[in-house]
C-alpha cells in the first residue's frame, strides 16, 4: 500500500465561529446540534487522493476563547502547513479579531504556511458584508472562501482551496512521508524569528 503524505491544518479563529462544524463537515463526522466550546485542541484527520497521491490531512480545531489563544503550544505552530482563520459573518466582533488572530500567525508561524480566510455562517443574516471580507483578504494577500457548515457549503472548497495554496508555498510537500510526530516534537520547518 502506498505510503501518505500528512499536510497538518489549523483553524483559528473566536470562540462560536463554528470551526469545530467546519472540521467535523469536512471529516465526514456528525455535526453536533448542541455544542460544547473547545478547550484546547481537537484533532481530527481524513484521508483522500489529490494528484495522484495519498494524502492524510491532519486538522487541529483550537479554542477561540482569548484565554486560551497564548496557550497554544509554539512548537504546533511550527509545524503546521496551513491555516484557516475563520470568522462569522453574523458577529462583527469576530471579524475584528481577525487581526489578531493573523498576528499569531505571523508571530508563531513559518512563512511559508499556507493561510486562507474565511467567512463562515452565509446561512444566515450578514452582519459583515462579504465586500469586506474580501477586502480583508486581499489586504493579507490571502485567499477568501465564504462558508456554511451547517448546510456544508464550500467546505471541501475552503480546504482545496488551503491544499493548493500550500503546495503552491511548498512545492515538495507532497513529496513527504507522514513523520508520525507528536505535539512535543520539535519542528524541521524554519521560523520567521528566533526568540
Amino acid at each position: 500500500m502506498e505510503e501518505s503524505c500528512e499536510v497538518r491544518f489549523i483553524l483559528l479563529g473566536n470562540g462560536s465561529v463554528g470551526k469545530t462544524c467546519i472540521m467535523l463537515r469536512f471529516t465526514k463526522k456528525p455535526i453536533r446540534v448542541s455544542h460544547i466550546k473547545t478547550i484546547g485542541i481537537d484533532v481530527e484527520k481524513r484521508n483522500f487522493q489529490y494528484q495522484g497521491k495519498n494524502i492524510e490531512i491532519k486538522i487541529w480545531d483550537t479554542a477561540g476563547q482569548e484565554r486560551y489563544r497564548n496557550a497554544l503550544p509554539r512548537d504546533l505552530f511550527h509545524r503546521l502547513n496551513g491555516a484557516l482563520l475563520v470568522y462569522d459573518v453574523t458577529q462583527r466582533d469576530t471579524f475584528a479579531a481577525v487581526q489578531s488572530w493573523m498576528k499569531l500567525i505571523e508571530d508563531n508561524a513559518p512563512e511559508n504556511t499556507a493561510i486562507i480566510l474565511v467567512a463562515n455562517k452565509i446561512d444566515e443574516q450578514f452582519i459583515v458584508a462579504e465586500s469586506e471580507g474580501r477586502a480583508l483578504a486581499e489586504s493579507y494577500r490571502i485567499p477568501f472562501i465564504m462558508t456554511s457548515a451547517k448546510t456544508g457549503e464550500n467546505i471541501e472548497l475552503a480546504f482545496e482551496e488551503l491544499l493548493k495554496v500550500a503546495i503552491e508555498k511548498n512545492p515538495k510537500l507532497l513529496e513527504k512521508n507522514k513523520e508520525g510526530e507528536t505535539l512535543t516534537e520539535k519542528a524541521a520547518s524554519p521560523i520567521k524569528r528566533c526568540c
